[in-house]
């Protein structure tokens, strides 16, 4: 009872957020934004009858911004303490942009944000001298990071190496690597490694994997559809290149064995065959070129 006195004293604030009870501490630190977290009240039974509210009404605020996604587990009925396991929704708008401005405010600063509870029903915030530090990045940050760079400049030395992202529209191996860089094909390396890039930074920090969202499908939808159709166009133009040198082809043929057949007949100049071959003659110079 002396030492429920010492945590109750006469006109206390019974919903005040505390350092610690008897046994449970409030969270000062977690090692992800995906960890659990504990908050302490003076007398939580008496704050809910204060309050006129549920433990269920009970949200968790940091630096003044409440997260009214995440539900609490409330302790044992002596240990006056609420759990709150932390998670980012990416699918939901309004809570990124609540976490954003948490995780600016936490980069500010080396001693943490405030830390307290939040009455959704009467939108009222406890008092709360607490603050928790928030780890941003796993320890394995740094070999994420690595991989990313080695990505990027395996990316551009095989586009200046290779025709990986240069224009072939033949489809054929070529020993000349100073084919034109094709917009599409680097479009499509660009949007790539900016997806993967940003997928594993949204893992990183809440260390939690997600399916990508429909935007970022779109994105890559729109970039492959931009590049095919640029490969298509190449294709296009490639074979009608093709088609029109084996028509040149089968003309100078004609024209090569008719000059010859002339040539058999011996023309005497003036004349209409001799005309005619020198005609040829320069349909084949033409053609030719």
């Amino acid at each position: 009872m002396a030492g429920n006195e010492r945590e109750n004293p006469a006109g206390a604030n019974p919903c005040q957020v505390i350092d610690k009870n008897a046994i449970t501490p409030t969270t000062p630190y977690i090692s992800s934004i995906s960890n659990d977290v504990t908050l302490v009240l003076r007398d939580l039974d008496g704050c809910l009858r204060q309050q006129g509210a549920q433990v269920s009404d009970l949200r968790v605020a940091l630096d003044g911004t409440m997260l009214p996604n995440l539900l609490p587990i409330s302790g044992p009925a002596t240990q006056n303490y609420v759990k709150f396991t932390f998670r980012i929704d990416p699918y939901d708008r309004d809570d990124r942009a609540r976490w954003a401005k948490i995780i600016r405010a936490m980069r500010r600063s080396d001693s943490g944000v405030s830390f307290t509870l939040f009455n959704k029903k009467t939108e009222q915030m406890f008092e709360s001298g607490q603050t928790i530090v928030i780890n941003l990045y796993p320890s394995y940050t740094p070999f994420v990071v690595v991989g990313l760079i080695v990505l990027l400049i395996g990316l551009i030395v095989l586009g200046i190496r290779s025709n990986m992202l240069r224009e072939n529209p033949s489809g054929q191996k070529h020993t000349d690597i100073n084919l034109p860089l094709s917009l599409g094909r680097v479009q499509m390396a660009f949007w790539f490694y900016l997806v993967i890039s940003g997928y594993l930074y949204i893992w990183l920090l809440t260390g939690q994997s997600y399916t990508p969202t429909g935007s970022i499908l779109a994105l890559l939808g729109i970039s492959s559809a931009t590049g095919f159709a640029a490969e298509v166009v190449d294709r296009n133009k490639a074979s009608d290149s093709i088609a029109k040198r084996k028509d040149l082809e089968i003309q100078k043929l004609a024209l090569d064995s008719r000059i010859q057949e002339i040539e058999t007949t011996n023309p005497a100049p003036g004349s209409d065959i001799y005309t005619q071959f020198m005609d040829k003659k320069d349909q084949l110079t033409v053609v030719s070129l």
